[in-house]
């Protein structure tokens, strides 16, 4: 991993940073004596692309821009392009920014923005995600599972590749963002995302 020569001194500076790299991009933030150095997290095409990746243990942190879709709540067929850029500490705080694909900034109200930018980047520090009120049994009638512990449990025993994903990447989840990830790949609308009166579709 090779450094990257800005330092930044907040969250919000390293959502800036981020933000003019081509999306997607993550880097990683370690302590310095001015702030936080820029790590680079290496080269990738798409946000899967980063699932089972762990930060090196001398990161204090994480920042990423990646771009998506949204829909509006009020008008679910009615989707647009969204800008997310989503920096995350270990010890969980957190600054993001939401644009536009004509670069207008979204108002998050008080939920930060989520689904898979959020999901991966806890993941890469190993941190929990929060829990996914839609549960397998609440999204399909004919599930076998009751809940998302129950699935991510069941095939990570199993040991075969589900959904195009291998036991070590099933285990990189944890059951709420596993069960996100299922919901992404149906493109039913995760239960738990949702600020200013939208809610994000994938892949963000």
């Amino acid at each position: 991993m090779s450094s990257h020569p800005t330092i930044i001194r907040t969250l919000s500076d390293a959502c800036d940073a981020v933000a003019a790299m081509e999306a997607p991009a993550l880097v990683g933030l370690r302590t310095s004596t001015q702030g936080w150095q820029l790590m680079s997290g290496g080269g990738f095409e798409d946000l899967d692309d980063l699932i089972g990746f762990c930060a090196p243990r001398s990161w204090d942190g994480v920042a990423l821009v990646a771009t998506g879709r949204a829909r509006d709540l009020e008008r679910p067929d009615a989707k647009f392009r969204i800008r997310l850029t989503y920096a995350l500490l270990r010890d969980g705080s957190v600054a993001s920014a939401l644009t536009t694909a004509e670069g207008d900034q979204l108002e998050l109200g008080e939920a930060a923005p989520g689904g898979r930018v959020e999901d991966y980047c806890r993941r890469i520090l190993g941190l929990p995600t929060d829990e996914e009120p839609l549960q397998p049994a609440d999204s399909s009638a004919n599930s076998d599972w009751a809940t998302w512990d129950e699935l991510h449990a069941e095939v990570i025993a199993d040991g075969e590749r589900f959904f195009g994903l291998g036991p070590a990447q099933v285990g990189w989840f944890d059951p709420p963002s596993f069960g996100r990830y299922l919901l992404g790949l149906a493109d039913i609308p995760s239960g738990h995302y949702q600020w200013a009166g939208r809610q994000p579709t994938g892949p963000c």
